[in-house]
């Protein structure tokens, strides 16, 4: 029971109740920063505007640089959140939103 209490230590209750949100984009980590490789099929991010190719720079207003800064924001992300996202397409910063379906 000890290692069960543990492991909840210092979450809240809707951590432990709600799933994360789902935007359905994959990212690559590069040198230029995150690029869209993928969007998939019938998720939250196939109504936005983006394209493969587009740079994430901004998850919900806070800037996102490496895979892990990205996986930091939206884990704050619920589902049915509308989260604001910026990408850079063609040297244009494009804001785009994206409301979130239920996740892993």
């Amino acid at each position: 029971i000890a290692k069960l209490a543990a492991a909840f230590v210092g979450k809240q209750p809707e951590d432990l109740l709600h799933p994360r949100g789902f935007l359905g984009i994959e990212l690559n980590e590069g040198t230029d920063g995150l690029k869209i490789t993928a969007i998939l099929a019938a998720a939250p991010a196939t109504d936005a505007s983006l394209k493969v190719g587009d740079r994430l720079v901004k998850v919900a207003g806070k800037t996102v640089t490496t895979l892990k800064t990205a996986k930091d924001a939206v884990a704050e992300v619920r589902p049915g959140d509308k989260v604001a996202l910026a990408v850079v397409r063609d040297g244009q910063t494009i804001d785009v939103s994206v409301t979130a379906g239920e996740g892993f």
